[in-house]
């Protein structure tokens, strides 16, 4: 049970809930934006990708493919930034006050529980940076590709490929690694810490 004590009255337990019930809904909506918004970008860079290939009629398109790659794989870096490291976390702040609203009084709805049920207790956050993760190295492997076939199009068969995996290593797995971590690994107050301990 959570240490904390809140105010013994019905009507002002229930203002609080509702209140953290509201904040919960306004952060998920700027997640719910904020994901839209990656799809779209990576949406993006695919027709900007095709329109290279088809429309451009460059002599090397691996310099402009690379860069519009490049570049959709850094805004999706930042919108994960947006996304889980900061709005998630203010979510995850008010979730948790929510569930501890709900442990103390149980005459409230259950409804925090309920959705960590659903998500068998660890959160929607596993999942969503797969999403962010999958979308980054996508880019970052089409910029390499493309990348390495523009500059140096004379290379071996083995060095061409050799090339593509080092910078595929370098910018888009350890990046990748960096996200996972960073996003899933929360301070004891975040709220799957206080899930597990009964808060």
């Amino acid at each position: 049970m959570d240490p904390r004590k809140y105010p013994a009255s019905e009507n002002l337990v229930w203002d609080m809930y509702k209140n953290l019930t509201e904040q919960c809904q306004h952060f998920n909506s700027i997640e719910s934006t904020y994901r839209t918004l990656a799809s779209t970008w990576l949406l993006a860079a695919f027709a900007g990708t095709g329109f290279i290939l088809k429309e451009l009629h460059a002599e090397n398109p691996g310099f402009f493919i690379a860069a519009v790659a490049g570049a959709a794989a850094v805004g999706i870096f930042l919108l994960w930034l947006l996304d889980l490291m900061v709005y998630h976390r203010l979510l995850a702040a008010a979730f948790a006050e929510q569930m501890a609203l709900e442990n103390q009084h149980e005459w409230l709805p259950q409804v925090a529980h309920g959705m960590m049920a659903a998500h068998n207790g660890a959160g929607v956050v596993p999942r969503v940076v797969w999403f962010y993760i999958a979308s980054y190295t996508l880019l970052i492997g089409i910029a390499s590709v493309a990348l390495v076939l523009g500059a140096a199009p004379s290379w071996s068969y083995a060095a061409q490929p050799l090339s593509m995996i080092s910078l595929f290593v370098l910018f888009g797995v350890c990046v990748a690694f960096y996200m996972y971590s960073s996003a899933t690994s929360r301070p004891k107050e975040h709220l799957e810490y206080q899930t597990h301990n009964g808060a």
